[in-house]
């Protein structure tokens, strides 16, 4: 399966509380994928954080759907 080998490294938890200790890593500590590309992934609870909205147009930028 592609991705099994990294997939073993990956924190799985139910909350925060499950995977506080670990802390946050700073932009770039990894090496980049197969890709070159780095810090693809990571801070889900950030990018899900605000709801659904059809569109975003007028919205400010910052927590535009809070």
């Amino acid at each position: 399966m592609p991705g099994a080998k990294e997939r073993k490294k990956i924190r799985f938890g139910n909350g925060k509380d499950e995977i506080s200790d670990v802390p946050t890593q700073a932009g770039g500590s990894y090496s980049p994928n197969r890709l070159g590309l780095i810090d693809f992934s990571g801070n889900v609870e950030d990018w899900t954080e605000d709801k659904y909205q059809k569109s975003c147009q007028g919205l400010p930028e910052l927590n535009p759907l809070f």
